[in-house]
């Protein structure tokens, strides 16, 4: 987890570029031992451009995207005229086909970062938790109706919850996990046609997942995994009960990335020891039909700090975000995991963490990962949003954050994504 301290300054950032696009390995060109080395067929092409930057430099803020396609983007941890740092209340839209953003009229009630937002089957967003201005976790939930633009406060939660995770369950209800063993359910009034209320679950869970991942299962159940902990539970939302499951990472960690793949396999990536928070660079595959995890392919992570010389290779990144490519796409989902940003962060021995710019693709069915970075900017506690792109195609907005000198940055690129005939 990102603190609230400087960090050591990447002094330049090298883009390995032909015509602003990159290639994924020109034939008979060969991986390191990382990547299993053997010849790959190039499958794909990539580019980074620049994107308009977000109105309100911010860090620890949310991003969903709308049903029209717009990217929604909540609060985050700002500075009031450039100078007071503050949980802010900024309403931001970024319009793709237009490539603009535009700060809206409305606000959130409560300034907050570190919170979840989520797109309810009804195409409103459900805003919950995170912290406040004192720094202390939140009661508060709202929800933005798209239509009219504006925010309602609604049910408040039964603990106060820094960094929870938000998964939909069915009849428009959402399932609120981390910062304490007692899950909640947010749902619709039975007492209320308008009105809302969390519930906590009877049982427990075993442990108080914190900074973890929460991924639905084609099964329909909810897998809890990591988050200060090496263990993996599954919510079954019928019997609203939770199970442990046998697998286990070899230690405790949180701040990992996750993602399902095509073959309802998990990739969990990166991320940092809980305790001595230094960060790693394994990756593991962990089947939930099985409960059986294995080592993936490990992340190599470049500091590129100085034009034309050779990149230092760190042990690890942690905050990183991964999204599935084509999620949308019934042929090509779970083939394709982008992964970019984060810190490097040696643990405590007094070095300074390291704001990255790196960036991969896992190719699952090779169960591979390819260095596609760097990005224009390093990006630390940001936001990530899928834009809409044609067949064979993805495009992804990466939003703010940190910077390289522990700047609350502005900066916004796309990462865009081609599949080869």
């Amino acid at each position: 987890m990102k603190s609230l301290q400087l960090r050591l300054k990447l002094l330049g950032i090298i883009i390995i570029s032909l015509a602003g696009s990159n290639l994924y390995l020109a034939p008979g060109l060969t991986w390191g031992s990382s990547h299993n080395s053997s010849t790959l067929k190039p499958n794909f092409t990539w580019e980074f451009t620049k994107a308009p930057r977000l109105p309100g430099a911010t860090v620890a803020h949310s991003a969903t995207v709308l049903q029209n396609g717009d990217v929604l983007v909540l609060g985050g941890y700002g500075k009031l005229f450039g100078r007071l740092p503050m949980a802010t209340t900024l309403a931001r839209i970024y319009e793709p086909n237009k490539n603009t953003w535009r700060v809206l009229k409305s606000s959130l009630h409560t300034g907050r970062l570190g919170h979840a937002a989520i797109r309810m089957i009804d195409g409103k967003v459900l805003v919950v938790g995170g912290r406040g201005q004192t720094s202390r976790p939140l009661y508060s939930i709202e929800i933005f109706d798209p239509n009219s633009e504006q925010f309602r406060a609604v049910a408040s939660l039964r603990y106060r919850r820094s960094r929870p995770r938000l998964n939909l369950l069915k009849q428009n209800r959402v399932l609120i996990t981390g910062h304490h063993r007692k899950p909640e359910i947010f749902q619709p009034d039975p007492k209320s046609p308008t009105g809302f209320i969390s519930r906590l679950l009877k049982q427990s869970s075993r442990y108080s997942h914190s900074n973890h991942n929460a991924l639905n299962l084609p099964d329909g159940s909810i897998l809890l995994a990591a988050g200060g902990y090496g263990a993996f539970e599954r919510f079954h939302p019928d019997s609203k009960t939770f199970s442990t499951c046998k697998a286990r990472l070899p230690t405790a960690i949180d701040d990992q990335a996750a993602a399902i793949l095509f073959n309802e396999k998990i990739l969990l990536a990166g991320g940092q020891k809980f305790g001595p928070t230094i960060s790693i660079g394994q990756s593991w595959i962990y089947d939930p039909q099985t409960d059986q995890l294995q080592s993936g392919p490990a992340l190599t992570v470049k500091l590129r700090n100085k034009p034309n010389a050779e990149p230092v290779i760190l042990n690890g990144v942690s905050d990183l975000q991964a999204i599935d490519l084509f999620a949308l796409d019934s042929h090509l989902r779970g083939r394709y995991i982008f992964l970019c940003g984060g810190e490097y962060d040696a643990g405590k021995n007094g070095q300074q963490d390291i704001v990255l710019d790196c960036a991969w693709v896992y190719d699952a069915v090779r169960n591979r990962l390819i260095d596609v970075g760097p990005m224009f900017y390093p990006h630390d506690e940001f936001a990530l949003a899928p834009l809409s792109a044609p067949k064979n195609q993805a495009r992804v907005l990466i939003i703010g954050g940190y910077g390289a000198d522990d700047s609350f940055q502005s900066h916004c690129e796309i990462f865009s994504f081609q599949l080869l005939p």
